[in-house]
């Protein structure tokens, strides 16, 4: 029909213009075609169209007739070219060099907290005896001393997004093994050195954050961009954390008693006729934080991200962790350092929800 009252020559030369319309289209880049790689058929449009697409300046008709390419062959920006994917960016590496930190400071402590026998060896001293316990102690120590000092130029070396098999990415892959390994084996080892204490029994869940912040470091860095589902895992990690410490509350843990008497003797000075008055008060509040552990971690396991949620876990995490020094003094500064990511990471979960947030918001 559109050939109707045109010569044979006309007819030809209008099927070649169109022939070299589309040919000229598929020598396009594939990566700017949107919707599919495959070439489709040519089709016909049958309402003439005279505007201009904004973002490309190609006009859907044709100088020579109603015949024109489909839609899903306009040329369109490459989602590469986004405007927020670089901000996007920094933001992730920002999140990224911040879990590492957090991960290089637990080391420090954990390294730190080696000059004293570890749960493994309170656990195999009968069996194996002082002298080989000792030494794994000791070398658990070096390498954690050495992840303290290699973990930080292992991450400038080896940008976010690499993966391969580089001698930077084989270093790190094993530092952080080791470190999950022996942060889960010193929880582990913990419960079974202390057959029936229930404090202890705590210690698998109650410690996840830390063994699995470097688990979490070693994927998200390969990714160079938070992933839901290691998103839920930290929050679950979060949550058996903040478990495992309600129920210690919960059952008045002697030594949470005793950082309570300890902080009150620090910011109100040491006072014996108070003493019997400040234990009560120890033991009345305990239950109290554990119902709020409870509440917490619960709400942060629901689907909605709630940002205030995260960020008070957060404060209670660091302040609690502080507890440690502001009880005993300084020379306990490894036990903050090894507490470290029970308010580190859910800082970084808020600090991830603020930026999915502010991001939605600009679009």
């Amino acid at each position: 029909q559109n050939y109707v009252g045109l010569s044979e020559s006309e007819q030809a030369r209008d099927k070649r213009q169109k022939k070299k319309q589309y040919n000229s289209f598929h020598d396009l880049p594939l990566a700017c075609h949107e919707g599919t790689n495959k070439k489709k058929p040519f089709r016909r449009r049958t309402k003439p169209c005279s505007s201009q697409d904004s973002t490309t300046g190609y006009s859907p008709r044709s100088s020579f007739g109603l015949a024109t390419l489909p839609k899903s062959y306009i040329v369109r920006p490459c989602a590469m070219d986004s405007p927020n994917k670089e901000k996007d960016d920094c933001q992730s590496r920002r999140l990224l060099w911040f879990l590492r930190w957090l991960v290089v400071v637990q080391c420090a402590g954990y390294a730190a907290k080696l000059s004293t026998p570890s749960s493994l060896n309170s656990l195999l001293l009968e069996s194996l005896g002082d002298g080989i316990v000792s030494g794994v102690d000791a070398w658990a120590a070096i390498i954690l001393w050495i992840a303290v000092l290699a973990l930080p130029t292992l991450g400038i070396l080896r940008p976010t997004g690499t993966i391969g098999c580089s001698w930077p990415s084989r270093c790190e892959t094993l530092l952080l093994c080791f470190v999950a390994a022996w942060t889960l084996g010193e929880a582990f080892f913990s419960w079974r050195a202390n057959p029936g204490n229930p404090f202890h029994a705590t210690d698998p869940y109650g410690h996840a954050v830390r063994y699995l912040a470097p688990i979490a470091l070693l994927l998200l860095w390969q990714k160079k961009s938070p992933d839901l589902r290691l998103e839920w895992a930290l929050r679950l990690a979060v949550a058996g954390t903040f478990v495992g410490h309600g129920l210690s509350c919960w059952w008045l843990k002697p030594n949470f008693i005793d950082l309570i008497l300890g902080s009150m003797d620090t910011f109100f000075g040491e006072n014996w006729e108070a003493a019997e008055e400040r234990e009560l008060f120890a033991k009345a509040v305990l239950p109290w934080i554990a119902i709020q552990d409870f509440i917490l971690s619960g709400l942060i396991l629901l689907p909605k991200r709630l940002r205030w949620v995260a960020l008070w876990m957060a404060i209670w995490g660091v302040v609690t962790a502080l507890s440690r020094m502001t009880a005993f003094g300084w020379e306990r500064w490894h036990d903050l350092f090894i507490r470290i990511c029970n308010g580190g990471i859910p800082l970084l979960l808020w600090f991830h929800w603020r930026s999915l947030f502010n991001n939605r918001t600009q679009k």
